[in-house]
């Protein structure tokens, strides 16, 4: 009985590690769709208040897909000079 214990323990370990490792890519793909998302609507917006011109090609995103679940994406500005 107990080995059966054991092996069912070991098998429900490994699915969960599989989850988790499923989850972390779900959460990266997430934060990779949402930053660029933003990005595009902040651009759109910027033309629409700028009409058009350089300014909306001053902002950049930048995207890290680290592991697990500390993905991070942020949306950047450089001065118009």
């Amino acid at each position: 009985m107990k080995l059966g214990l054991v092996v069912n323990a070991l098998e429900a370990q490994r699915q969960m590690q599989g989850l988790l490792k499923n989850s972390g890519s779900a959460v990266a793909a997430g934060t990779k769709e949402v930053t660029q998302a933003a990005l595009t609507v902040l651009k759109s917006q910027a033309a629409a208040a700028f009409s058009g011109g350089k300014m909306q090609n001053t902002w950049h995103s930048t995207y890290h897909a680290n592991k697990g679940f500390d993905a991070v994406g942020y949306i950047t500005t450089r001065p118009l000079y």
